[in-house]
């Protein structure tokens, strides 16, 4: 069973989230999801059971508990589909003409070239 774990403090780590997990049962996964170009966490995370046997006991006990300093929610993950997190959309190439000397501008993603 997947549980999602909300209002995290930026302190919280995987290791401080599997610690207070732990106690509920089989732990198999615990992590922190954390910003990709700044490596801080976003304030949340998710953590896994073997079984849903332990997943519901973390879920009655920790919802509404504390931790670092921080009062948290749990509830039952839920897959989603896929939004914008998914690949990058393909390079556009546009051509603009410039006005002088007859040459052309071509933009290929932020990047600009003159041809």
């Amino acid at each position: 069973m997947k549980l999602f774990v909300g209002g995290l403090a930026w302190a919280t780590d995987d290791a401080s989230m599997r610690a207070a997990f732990q106690p509920f049962g089989n732990l198999s996964d615990a992590v922190v999801i954390k910003d990709r170009e700044t490596g801080r966490s976003r304030g949340f995370g998710f953590v896994t059971y073997s079984d849903d046997a332990s997943g519901k006991a973390a879920l009655q006990a920790m919802n509404g508990a504390s931790l670092d300093g921080r009062s948290i929610r749990c509830d039952e993950a839920v897959e989603r589909e896929r939004g914008a997190g998914g690949p990058p959309p393909p390079a556009w190439v546009a051509i603009v003409p410039l006005h002088r000397a007859g040459s052309r501008v071509v933009a290929v993603d932020s990047r600009v070239a003159v041809a």
